[in-house]
Order: C-alpha cells, then sequence, then structure tokens
C-alpha cells in the first residue's frame, strides 16, 4: 500500500473533479473511474465530478453506470481544479483525448509497473491487483458518505473493478489484500455474486458468434505450449463482430491445457495495418516484457501491444516469432 492522503486531501479542497480512464475500458477501468466518481458524490454531494474516456463504456459493463455515460469529448474551459487519471499506465492510453487531457492530469493514480509518470503526483502500487484496490483505500480517507445509495453503487462498482483483473480472484496477481477488501465490500452491501454474474456469465449473442470464431481459428505452436488466435476483417464481417464482443476471448487460449502462452491478434477495422496484441502467459512467460516488445504493457500474467503490419500472416510471424524466442532462450 501507498500512501494516499494527499490525493484525500486534494479531493476535500476541489469543487469541480474530472476522472479520465484509459482507451477501450475494461472492467478495471470502468469500475475503478465510476467507484472513484460514485464515492466522492456520496461523500460530497456539493462536488460535480466529470468522467472522460475516449470511447463509451461498453454494453457489458452498463450495468455499473446507473445511467452515468462517460464524456468522449473534453471542453476544456473551465479547467478542472482536479483531474485523476485511474488506471492509465502512460498519456498514450487515453487514446485520441490524449492531445486534450494529459497536460491538464494533475494526479494519475494506478497499479501497472513500468509505466509513465505523465502526472505531477504519480500514485503507483503495483501490489494492487486493480486500480480498484487503491480507490476502495482512497475513499477510506474521506468524509463519512451522506447518500448511501450512491455509496453502494460505488462500492459495486469496485468490486466489479477488482473482479474483473484478477479474473473472478483466480489470477496471480491476488494477495490476501484483494481478499480482505472484496469481504469489506460484501460486508457494505455489494451483491458479488450477481456481479460476476454479469461480467462472467452472461454473454450477449455476439459474444457467443465471438467465441465460436475464436475456437475456429485457434492455431497451436512450439508443441503446443503457445496457442494463438488471429482474427481478421473478414473474420469480422462473417461472424458480424465488433470490438466489444471480441474483449471475451483473450482468455481462451490459456484455458487449454499444456498451454503457456496464450495469444490473440485482432485487426482492428479503423486502422488495417494494426493488430491488437493480447497476451496471458503462465508462471514461465513474462506477457508484459512479450508486450513491451511492441510498445504495450501490463501486468506479468496479462498484457497488450499492437503490431504493424501489411496482412494478418505477417503479423502472426511477427509475433510468434518474438514470442518463440523468448520461450526458448
Amino acid at each position: 500500500m501507498i500512501d494516499l492522503s494527499p490525493l484525500a486531501k486534494r479531493i476535500k479542497a476541489a469543487t469541480q473533479i474530472t476522472v479520465v480512464t484509459h482507451r477501450r475500458p475494461d472492467g478495471d477501468a470502468v469500475g475503478s473511474a465510476l467507484g472513484l466518481a460514485f464515492g466522492i458524490e456520496s461523500a460530497y454531494p456539493s462536488k460535480r465530478v466529470t468522467l472522460l474516456c475516449a470511447d463509451p463504456i461498453p454494453r457489458r459493463l452498463a450495468f455499473l453506470a446507473h445511467g452515468r455515460e462517460m464524456e468522449t469529448v473534453f471542453l476544456p474551459f473551465p479547467r478542472p481544479e482536479l483531474v485523476i487519471a485511474v488506471d492509465v499506465a502512460s498519456g498514450s492510453l487515453l487514446g485520441e483525448m490524449q492531445g486534450q487531457i494529459e497536460d491538464l492530469v494533475d494526479v494519475k493514480l494506478d497499479h501497472h509497473p513500468g509505466g509513465e509518470d505523465f502526472a505531477p503526483l504519480c500514485l503507483v502500487d503495483p501490489t494492487a491487483s486493480a486500480a480498484g484496490e487503491m480507490v476502495f483505500d482512497l475513499l477510506s480517507l474521506l468524509d463519512a458518505p451522506q447518500d448511501e445509495g450512491k455509496r453502494l453503487w460505488a462500492m459495486t462498482a469496485l468490486y466489479a473493478a477488482i473482479a474483473s483483473d484478477c479474473g473472478s480472484f483466480r489470477y496471480s496477481n491476488v494477495t490476501p489484500r484483494t481478499h480482505e477488501i472484496a469481504a469489506a465490500l460484501i460486508r457494505a452491501g455489494v451483491d458479488g455474486s450477481t456481479v460476476c454474474h454479469a461480467l462472467f456469465e452472461s454473454l450477449e449473442a455476439g459474444e457467443v458468434r465471438a467465441t465460436r470464431c475464436a475456437y475456429e481459428k485457434l492455431s497451436f505452436h512450439l508443441d503446443g505450449r503457445i496457442a494463438l488466435i488471429v482474427v481478421t476483417l473478414e473474420d469480422r464481417k462473417k461472424w458480424q463482430l465488433d470490438e466489444e464482443m471480441l474483449g471475451l476471448i483473450s482468455a481462451i487460449p490459456r484455458t487449454i491445457g499444456g498451454v503457456e502462452l496464450g495469444l490473440v491478434l485482432r485487426r482492428m477495422p479503423e486502422h488495417p495495418n494494426t493488430y491488437k496484441i493480447s497476451a496471458r502467459s503462465g508462471e514461465t512467460v513474462d506477457a508484459r516484457a512479450l508486450c513491451a516488445e511492441f510498445g504495450g504493457g501490463g501486468h506479468l500474467r496479462a498484457a497488450g501491444g499492437e503490431i504493424r503490419a501489411d496482412s494478418p500472416e505477417e503479423a502472426e510471424a511477427i509475433l510468434l516469432e518474438a514470442a518463440i524466442r523468448r520461450m526458448t532462450t
């Protein structure tokens, strides 16, 4: 744990606060941002909190928002008194908002090691399983909540943030502290089973199609130690898949027995020569180091990056060469 009291003091002193998170927000990004916003408003009803993100809240996470939206256009005037970046390892992850908002960020609140110090105050705790853990500790430093309904919304969002980033408490980033916070959230009234059902057991038709596509495109390499899925623009069209539907498939390759490194390559429709990497690894492979070769990062066992290539075959060859080299040297 790190000292979050300087940020708590700044929140108490500010009237207008902006919370920004990374592009293509995942469960931790959405849950942490919503949890922080609802938590501040619960403790201080007079404060105005704005949520910013280059992309909207994914459909599967909308249940956490209670009708609230993340603004995708930043209007710089008047300048917020306090801008907090949550779950953002580097300024580039702000996406299309980077040029507008990066220089205005006052505080970076994050749990990813090896990121960039792009704010005057950087609070980074690599021992936290999720940014949601840090927001939980931060909210405990604020005054007693006055709005119990919004407080429960905040606690539910933080539970979802933590459960998302640690795979429903299955990943190696889980610590005793993770379980202690989860227990505290449940004692606060969070219905953990309902949250986890919504996150992990409730699929839309498009996500089922994405799963079918993933298994159809699955290939194995290095005697079955690497499993790879490559999703092309043709696959997206055939299966009628958008980016959100494909978010589910990142974990699939590593669920197969004997696979030490699971990889997914997705060709991005808005940038046809760009391929997004999702990597999930076991104890023998550093997913973060692999993705760092491609301008990415993340966690030791779960990371992402991007490859520029003229064809899916070229992108696959580049990624496999790097993966095999790391696993055999």
